[in-house]
């Protein structure tokens, strides 16, 4: 069946679609708070967004996505057990394409 127009970009037209241009936001997971007494929080995740830049991309073309997860937080026997110096993990790099936002660095406990 045809339907002779492009309705969203979908039905017969015939040709190769167009590229477009895209602006962006990528935000990468924040890392895990410190346990313990005086622990410090995690950092926040970085952030890369396009005001006045954009992004072409083009129909039928693949790009690699990474979702930015959080670091897990310290309890407070992890933090004992791990002694003074010893840190929550970082959080996770997110992707879109080419444009990466760098992980927030986890917490840490008392005497790091």
């Amino acid at each position: 069946m045809s339907f002779g127009y492009k309705v969203l970009g979908f039905g017969s037209g015939g040709g190769a679609a167009a590229p477009y241009t895209v602006q962006y936001l990528v935000v990468a997971g924040g890392g895990g708070g410190g346990g313990a007494y005086r622990a410090g929080g995690g950092g926040a995740g970085g952030m890369r967004f396009s005001p006045g830049k954009s992004l072409e991309v083009t129909p039928g073309t693949s790009y690699s996505i990474t979702v930015g997860g959080g670091g897990a937080g310290v309890n407070k026997s992890t933090a004992v057990s791990g002694g003074p110096g010893s840190t929550a993990p970082s959080g996770s790099n997110a992707v879109f394409s080419t444009i990466t936002s760098a992980g927030g660095g986890g917490g840490g406990n008392y005497g790091s």
